[in-house]
């Protein structure tokens, strides 16, 4: 009986450790692997809405079944920079991305002054990215630089506003060979 009994709860204990599994696999269940046309459909009604110039562009949609979003993926208005918008299950705009490249004159002005008082003004640039939050807080700017002999080296800079004159100010935040993975849940305050 007692070696029934064993046997009987490692049997248990092996289906609850299967089914329990720590391993970040994917759930179709909970959220889709691909987006149907009728998800395009309402997806594409609130890309219009945030972003009216793409009614005109070709748009591509994929689902991110890791970070539970849908992304969009398209040109700028500029016709140049990449775009990639992050949706939520419900539509709602969570993450912008504009890759410029290595496009300084898509950046703004007072990006490049704030840049070219750092110590890196001498070294390359490699790509321009800036991720645009609902909360302006949390948006912020990623230059890559590189030079030889050196890793590449990411500069993060935070956007504030002057309290007089109302502009925008770019502050550089921090300087790291760390590359971080960007995604909606991401805070750039949250980096020492």
């Amino acid at each position: 009986m007692k070696t029934k009994l064993t046997a009987l709860a490692i049997a248990l204990m092996g289906l609850a450790f299967t089914s329990c599994s720590d391993d970040n696999n994917d759930d179709p269940g909970l959220f889709p692997p691909t987006v149907t046309e009728s998800m395009k459909e309402k997806l594409n009604e609130s890309l219009h809405t945030d972003f009216p110039f793409t009614k005109d562009k070709t748009v591509e949609w994929k689902s991110d079944t890791q970070n539970k979003c849908f992304k969009a993926e398209f040109k700028g208005e500029d016709g140049i920079s990449e775009v990639e918008a992050w949706y939520t299950h419900t539509y709602n705009l969570v993450l912008t991305e504009f890759d410029y490249d290595k496009n300084v004159f898509l950046a703004p002005a007072g990006l490049n002054a704030a840049f070219n008082q750092t110590d890196y003004a001498s070294w390359t640039i490699d790509d321009i990215s800036y991720y645009r939050f609902p909360t302006e807080p949390r948006s912020f700017y990623e230059i890559e630089v590189e030079k030889a002999g050196n890793p590449d080296t990411y500069l993060y800079f935070r956007i504030d506003t002057n309290p007089e004159t109302k502009e925008k100010v770019y502050q550089l935040y921090k300087a790291t060979t760390q590359n971080y993975v960007i995604t909606p849940s991401f805070d750039i305050n949250s980096v020492q």
